[in-house]
């Protein structure tokens, strides 16, 4: 059971009070409470004035989202054009909730070598309408509610328009990367199970140590992120790819395969100018 502080306590019942006199409407309050549910407030050095600044923007860019859509901002704060202030720039995403994605956005931000000052991560429950409209915020859990993950954070202030640009694209990149994994994740397992099995059912060498290394990576042992099917024609030693039968990360049109793969397979070389490393991953 989670134990509620009184600092904690206070802090919330500021937060209500800034809400009650900037005249917010009935959903943003009912969406502070669950933005803030868990949020460790303790020691925080913001006001209430910029949680609720800070809160009510995201807020605004969850408004409308389609299932399956990812949204992000960046944006460096200003009282005149966003309600509050603070000496960083912010980073926003609204997604449908999933593994890995607060590790895949700061994994973005460090490579550039920007610092977080501060990390949110609300779960929340939310009910919307058929066109992605935002009606209604909940726990997360909460019947009739799809969980979504609401991710806000403040990083070194970027002045570089440049560099704000780059990094809205890879963030949004990683988040596209992180849905085809999980969304193409029992499908590599199925496949790693029936070359398994295959290997079971060979009679080469090291058939049976090459299944039993198959079996241990895929009893929750190996975080898949991508997989494709490979043959190679009797007398060769080359190596082919079927067509369409990428998943994960190898189907994602940016990322045909990690570089340093497919140095090993010369006589395979899809799209070599998109061919790059990841090295986050």
């Amino acid at each position: 059971m989670t134990t509620v502080t009184e600092s904690t306590n206070n802090l919330r019942r500021n937060l209500h009070e800034v809400a009650d006199r900037q005249h917010l409407s009935a959903s943003i309050s009912e969406f502070l409470d669950c933005y803030f549910v868990d949020a460790e407030l303790d020691g925080s050095d913001a006001t209430p004035e910029e949680l609720v600044g800070a809160a009510v923007q995201h807020f605004r860019l969850g408004e409308a989202r389609a299932t399956g859509r990812a949204l992000t901002t960046l944006y460096t704060p200003d009282f005149d054009r966003h309600g509050w202030h603070s000496p960083h720039t912010v980073v926003d995403v609204v997604t449908d909730d999933m593994p890995f994605l607060v590790d895949s956005i700061t994994m973005v931000v460090y490579r550039h070598g920007l610092v977080i000052h501060r990390l949110l991560h609300p779960l929340l429950g939310a009910e919307r309408e058929q066109d992605g409209r935002l009606r209604r915020t909940t726990p997360r859990g909460a019947p009739g509610s799809r969980p979504e993950s609401w991710i806000h954070l403040e990083i070194d202030r970027i002045g570089d328009p440049k560099l704000v640009d780059a990094l809205h694209q890879e963030i949004l990149s990683a988040l596209a990367d992180v849905r085809a994994a999980v969304e193409d994740g029992p499908l590599m397992q199925q496949r790693m199970r029936e070359a398994r099995e295959e290997m079971a059912l060979a009679t080469v060498a090291e058939s049976d140590e090459v299944a039993a290394y198959l079996t241990w990576i895929s009893a929750n042992n190996f975080v898949f992120l991508g997989g494709a099917d490979y043959h190679a024609a009797a007398g060769e030693s080359a190596l082919a790819g079927f067509p369409r039968a990428d998943l994960g990360f190898c189907g994602t049109p940016t990322i045909p395969v990690l570089a340093a793969v497919w140095r090993e397979f010369p006589a395979w070389s899809p799209n070599s100018q998109e061919i790059r490393y990841r090295w986050s991953w």
